[in-house]
C-alpha cells in the first residue's frame, strides 16, 4: 500500500467514492457526494476521516467523466458546501462560529453601503459562480459583489451565476491549507475577478489580491478600500472582526 494511502487507512478512512477495479491515487483535496448514478459506476463508498478533506481519484476515470456544474444541483442538502475544480468535486464541512460571524459582518457592512447607492448586488454563503467550462469550475466565495453594470449576467436566480464576481471575499478557517488558498485565488483572478480579499480572523488582517504577481496586506488599524469598485467605501480592518 502506498504511504499516502496507508496514512489514510490508519487514520480511519475518508468520505467519498473510490474505484474498485483499478489502482488508486490519494490526492489531498476533497470528499463526499452523490452525483448521478451513471457517474458512480465502479465506485464504492468509503468512510469518514475526521475533519480532513480527501478523495481517491483514479488516473483514468476522473479524466473521462469530470462532473459538470449542473451535477451540483442534484446533490443532497447535507450541510456541506460543494464546489468543482476542473470537474473534480470539493466538499467542506460547516464552518466554525467565528467564521460565520465574520462573514455576516462583512456582508452587512458592504450591503449597507452598496444597496442605497445601487452599486450592485452582494451574495453571501454558498452562491455558486461558474468560473470555467469544459472542465467546469464552480466556486462559492464567502461574500461576493457583482457591479450593477454586470447584473444581467444572472439569467436565472435558481442557477449558478455564469462568470466571476467583481469582488470575491474568503474568510479563512483553521483547516484551510496554504496550497488550497493559493489555488482558489488563482482561479478567481484567472476567471476575470478584479479583486480578491482574504480575511484572516485569527491574525486580524486582510490580504488583497489584484493580480497573480503580488499581494498587499492590511493590518487591524489600516483602512480597507476598493475605490475602483466601491467609490467612497472605507472601513478599518478591525471592524470586520
Amino acid at each position: 500500500m502506498p504511504p499516502a494511502t496507508k496514512a489514510l487507512a490508519d487514520s480511519g478512512g475518508l468520505v467519498g467514492w473510490k474505484r474498485t477495479d483499478i489502482a488508486l491515487k490519494a490526492v489531498p483535496v476533497i470528499a463526499a457526494c452523490e452525483p448521478h448514478p451513471e457517474r458512480l459506476r465502479g465506485y464504492r463508498r468509503v468512510t469518514e476521516m475526521g475533519s480532513q478533506r480527501m478523495i481517491f481519484l483514479m488516473s483514468t476515470q476522473a479524466q473521462r467523466h469530470p462532473l459538470r456544474a449542473e451535477d451540483l444541483y442534484t446533490l443532497p442538502d447535507d450541510g456541506r458546501r460543494y464546489e468543482l475544480v476542473a470537474g473534480q468535486l470539493l466538499s467542506e464541512p460547516p464552518v466554525q462560529a467565528r467564521h460565520g460571524k465574520v462573514v455576516v459582518r462583512i456582508a452587512a457592512l458592504l450591503d449597507n453601503f452598496v444597496r442605497p447607492r445601487r452599486l450592485g448586488t452582494l451574495y453571501a454563503g454558498d452562491t455558486g459562480f461558474i468560473l470555467a467550462r469544459s472542465p467546469d469550475t464552480v466556486r462559492a466565495p464567502d461574500v461576493a459583489f457583482v457591479a450593477s453594470a454586470r447584473e444581467d449576467m444572472l439569467e436565472d436566480e435558481d442557477r449558478f451565476l455564469p462568470g466571476a464576481p467583481d469582488l470575491a471575499i474568503e474568510v479563512l478557517s483553521p483547516s484551510d491549507r496554504p496550497g488550497e488558498l493559493e489555488a482558489k485565488v488563482a482561479a478567481y483572478l484567472t476567471a476575470g475577478k478584479r479583486l480578491v480579499w482574504i480575511v484572516d480572523p485569527a491574525r486580524g488582517r486582510v490580504t488583497e489580491h489584484r493580480s497573480l504577481l503580488g499581494a498587499r496586506t492590511f493590518s487591524a488599524d489600516d483602512d480597507l478600500k476598493a475605490e475602483d469598485l466601491l467609490p467612497g467605501f472605507g472601513v478599518k480592518v478591525s471592524a470586520l472582526f
